[in-house]
Parts: C-alpha cells; sequence; structure tokens
C-alpha cells in the first residue's frame, strides 16, 4: 500500500510570532508558499530538501511563482524569521521534524505490535487448530470493535468541531487579541502589521495582565484622539500602549485608596505616547 503523506496543520500556527512576522511583510502569498514548502519537505526522506543550485527554480515550479521572488523569501525564512534551517547542504523544517518524530514513533511502535501479534498467532495456529479458530473468531472481533471505535472516534470529533471556534477565542494569548481589536478600530489589515507593532503589543500585555485594561486603553487613545488634519488618523498600536500604561497606574492607586486620573491622549510627551503613529503607515 502507497503510503500517505500528511502532517499536522496546527489551526492557531497563524499566531506564531516569526509566522506573523513573515506574513506582515509577505501576506498571505508568503504564508502559502511557507504550508507549501512544508508539504514538499514532508515528502523528502529525513524531511530534508538538498540545498543546491537548482532549489528554488524546482520549488518555483512547484509553487507556480517567480524563482527571484521566492529565492528572496527563502533566504528571509531562513536568516531573519527562523521558519526554515539549513547547514549549507540540506533545508528542513525543525517544527515539521518535531511534529513529525512524533508520529513516527507512534507508527514504529504499532508495527512492532503488530508483527509480535501476528508471530504469535501464526506459531499457535501451526500447532492447534483449535487456537487457530479462536484467533480468527479473536480477530473479527477486533475488527468490530476496531470499526465501532472508529465509529465512536469520528463522532467525537465532529463534536469537537463544534467548540473548536469558542476554545480558539479562550487560548489566544492578550497580546494577539489586543491586536485584532487594534486593527477593528483604525480598519487596518493584520497583514500591515509591522513587527515593532507585534513587539509593542507583547511588551504591554506583559505589563499589563488586564485584558479589559488593555481594551480600554485602546478605546481610550481612539475616542481622545484630536486630529489637526483630516487625513490625520491612528495607524500604530505603539500610540496606544502609553495610554494603556496610564490607565493601569490609575486601575493600581484606586485599588490602593487614592484617586486616579488618565490625562488627554494628546500629551504625548508626559506619558512617552509615540507620535509616529499618527498621520502615516509604518
Amino acid at each position: 500500500m502507497k503510503e500517505t503523506y500528511y502532517f499536522s496543520h496546527d489551526y492557531n500556527a497563524r499566531n506564531d510570532p516569526k509566522i506573523l512576522a513573515m506574513r506582515s511583510e509577505y501576506g498571505a502569498e508568503g504564508y502559502g508558499w511557507y504550508w507549501m514548502i512544508i508539504e514538499i519537505l514532508r515528502e523528502q526522506p529525513e524531511y530534508k530538501l538538498e540545498n543546491n543550485k537548482y532549489l528554488c527554480i524546482t520549488l518555483a515550479m512547484q509553487l507556480q511563482c517567480d524563482k527571484d521572488a521566492l529565492h528572496g523569501y527563502v533566504e528571509k525564512c531562513i536568516n531573519e524569521y527562523k521558519l526554515f534551517e539549513t547547514d549549507g547542504t540540506y533545508i528542513w523544517s525543525n517544527s515539521l521534524i518535531k511534529r513529525m518524530s512524533k508520529r513516527d514513533a507512534k507508527s514504529e511502535k504499532a508495527k512492532r505490535a503488530a508483527n509480535a501479534r501476528w508471530h504469535k498467532d501464526s506459531d499457535t495456529s501451526k500447532t492447534d487448530e483449535t487456537n487457530t479458530k479462536k484467533h480468527a473468531s479473536d480477530a473479527q472481533a477486533m475488527r468490530k470493535q476496531c470499526a465501532s471505535n472508529a465509529i465512536k472516534e469520528k463522532k467525537g470529533k465532529e463534536n469537537n468541531n463544534i467548540t473548536t471556534t469558542e476554545k480558539e477565542n479562550k487560548e489566544k494569548e492578550n497580546w494577539v487579541i489586543a491586536l485584532e481589536y487594534f486593527c477593528q478600530k483604525s480598519g487596518k489589515a493584520d497583514v500591515q502589521l509591522r513587527p515593532r507593532e507585534l513587539e509593542a503589543a507583547q511588551k504591554i500585555c506583559a505589563e499589563v495582565p488586564s485584558l479589559d485594561i488593555v481594551l480600554k486603553g485602546i478605546d481610550k487613545a481612539f475616542s481622545d484622539f484630536k486630529p489637526d488634519a483630516d487625513s490625520d488618523k491612528i495607524n500604530s498600536f505603539r500610540y496606544c500602549t502609553g495610554i494603556i500604561r496610564d490607565l493601569w497606574k490609575c486601575e493600581n492607586i484606586k485599588k490602593k485608596g487614592g484617586k486616579g486620573n488618565v490625562k488627554n491622549s494628546k500629551q504625548t510627551t508626559e506619558y512617552g505616547i509615540d507620535s509616529s503613529g499618527i498621520g502615516f503607515h509604518f
């Protein structure tokens, strides 16, 4: 029987900071290239591609894209985004090798167990006709049980798919939710976010553990913003970080019995807000 090539495609892989950084520059096309290269690596011995002068040419033919553009993309995925590795001779993906090593180990263990059962049944059948019939009956019962288990497993997967969306939202990190909320407020697509905006979101959410305060800070930034010209608008998440930080300080003061007061968001110098987030895209 021909082997079926497959690998697990994690549904939350798009939230990986390295993949987000790559998508911010290459968008959906780069995201598609990444998974198609992973699919090609899955078919290779030891999940590695020979890194020769024809690599990008053959990959470009399979991905149906420009070889020069793909060459620059692969170089960045290796050197900047760390999505692939190379020793000069081969190119591979550590994440793919890690997930496939677990599958291969389980597959090998199952093969050894099946072979052991086969030899045991074979030896017994040669010496005892009664045992042969018993083993045949047991094998039939095992097939029925496997079929029953397969039906139960299929139903379980169908039930799990119903709650996948709800679980996905609960499993998202605060900084991912904050960026998605900012994109809704600003009208930006997530592919337009630059790596420094992702870093700013991760940093502020590490400082401010309350997601409610982070989202309120984003709301306040947009509600208090007063443009000097019609074309002025908030284009960077970093504009919101100073306001979020001040809200968190006020919240802590209130908990200690004091009175908190967040000043107008136009006071960028006092609160350390990056005014470069106004009026143009990064």
